[in-house]
C-alpha cells in the first residue's frame, strides 16, 4: 500500500483529500490489490463534503463495482441502493 503512496507523495499529490483517495484507491484496483482500493475508497468517503452528491455517488458506485468484482453480491447491493438514494435525493 505504501510504495503507490509514497510515490503519489513524490509527484507533490495532496493524499488526504477525497479526491485523491479515491484515485488512489482506483490505482490500487488496476495493480490488482482491492482490500487497498477498499481502505482508500472507504477513506475517501468519510473525508467527503455531504454538500458535494456526485462525489459520494460515485465513491459508492466504485465501492459497489469493486465489491461485485470480488463476489459480494450482498455488499455491492447495499452500496449501490446508496446511489440511488443519492440519485432521488439530489437529482430527481
Amino acid at each position: 500500500r505504501y510504495e503507490i503512496l509514497s510515490s503519489y507523495k513524490n509527484l507533490g499529490y495532496e493524499t488526504n483529500s477525497f479526491s485523491s483517495l479515491h484515485t488512489l484507491g482506483s490505482l490500487y484496483i488496476k495493480i490488482g490489490n482491492p482490500d487497498s482500493a477498499l481502505y482508500y475508497f472507504k477513506e475517501s468517503l468519510e473525508r467527503t463534503d455531504p454538500e458535494h452528491p456526485h462525489f459520494i455517488y460515485n465513491l459508492h458506485s466504485s465501492i459497489a463495482q469493486l465489491y461485485m468484482s470480488l463476489k459480494q453480491y450482498d455488499s455491492s447491493i447495499a452500496h449501490m441502493k446508496i446511489c440511488i438514494d443519492v440519485l432521488n435525493r439530489y437529482y430527481m
